[in-house]
């Protein structure tokens, strides 16, 4: 049986704070000003949020279907599973977008040259309505190519040849294709660390903690947003400590459980929230510190609240329309990371 790992759930919701109080800073940055450098500095890493739930969905995926995929029926389950968590929160938050920017062509988001077909396919091609997106886009890919190569008996033989051909293709381009970017190594590294955690007789402990702080620390040496793979990788090395720490009884993530559960939902709503705040902050002249915390708490609140409302019982309702609720589901409930 697949056990819940309540440190990953923390680490969502703390990730997914970051990437609001990033986009936060940029906001606030266009339209208000006054933040102190040295804050906007480290605000603005919030971006690594995503390079940790890309990282996760890694770990997560190989985590929660070693077992499972050589049973019958497993591609149905995997492929609806994966539909309903991706899309059925995304899709009405993603349309709105689409709909509030084909009703007004002159606004800023509408001239990002969105398409409707990305928007609502996520197909890794165009860009989408909803600004973040592009993210998903890589989840999708990512879907797809486990599926294919654990279907075919090849996963870790063809994640190498994945992990190769992006290498190569990245040497001789800076625009590839959304299969071959970059950062979807960081999937990669979370298989890696999903092996290394489930196979115990690889000793994890000062090495690992020591190799992951090295990265980490490298990353922000160099402080490039095109270099934060090297941020996912420590970000691997870490979780795989982490993770056995937590099997061994010396954590306690229980606080963050609603959080992390809410957090991709959070992620959906926070940057149409934090476009209408902004404008209203600066329309009554609210200062940066307000309308900073303003922007954190509403985008909080507002994501929980979206997960409890319509995201969990909307893919409640879905699962049990196509008969997934009897079947044990492929990721622990208490993570609802996909």
């Amino acid at each position: 049986m697949t056990r819940t790992i309540k440190s990953l759930q923390a680490g969502r919701a703390i990730a997914a704070i970051a990437v609001v109080a990033h986009h936060s800073c940029i906001a606030i940055s266009d339209f208000i000003g006054g933040m102190p450098a040295v804050l906007q500095r480290i605000l603005n890493y919030g971006y690594l949020g995503v390079d940790f739930f890309f990282v996760l969905s890694g770990f997560i995926i190989y985590y929660s279907n070693r077992a499972v995929a050589d049973r019958r029926g497993w591609s149905a389950r995997y492929v609806a599973n994966r539909f309903t968590r991706i899309f059925i929160p995304y899709l009405p938050i993603g349309m709105s977008m689409a709909f509030a920017y084909t009703l007004r062509p002159d606004s800023v988001g509408a001239q990002r040259g969105w398409a409707w077909f990305p928007t609502l396919t996520l197909f890794p091609a165009g860009s989408p309505a909803l600004s973040v997106a592009w993210t998903l886009q890589h989840e999708v890919c990512f879907y797809g190519v486990f599926w294919l190569l654990r279907r075919a008996g090849q996963l870790l033989p063809g994640a190498l040849l994945w992990a190769a051909s992006i290498v190569v293709t990245n040497l001789f381009t800076t625009a590839p294709v959304i299969p071959l970017d970059l950062i979807n190594l960081e999937f990669l590294f979370g298989i890696f660390a999903a092996r290394c955690f489930l196979d115990d007789r690889i000793q994890t402990g000062p090495p690992w903690i020591m190799a992951g702080f090295i990265a980490v620390i490298m990353f922000f040496l160099i402080g490039e947003r095109n270099t934060s793979i090297i941020f996912g990788f420590g970000l691997a090395c870490l979780l795989v400590p982490l993770v056995r720490a937590e099997r061994a009884g010396k954590l306690d993530a229980g606080p963050f459980l609603l959080l992390g559960a809410a957090s991709y939902a959070i992620y959906l709503v926070h940057c149409p929230l934090i476009s209408l705040s902004i404008r209203l902050s600066a329309m009554i002249g609210a200062g940066w510190l307000p309308t900073l915390v303003a922007l954190l708490v509403a985008s909080t609140v507002a994501g929980v609240a979206y997960h409890l409302l319509i995201e969990a019982p909307a893919i409640r309702l879905a699962r049990r329309l196509l008969f997934l609720s009897r079947a044990r589901p492929e990721t622990p409930a208490a993570l609802h990371v996909e």
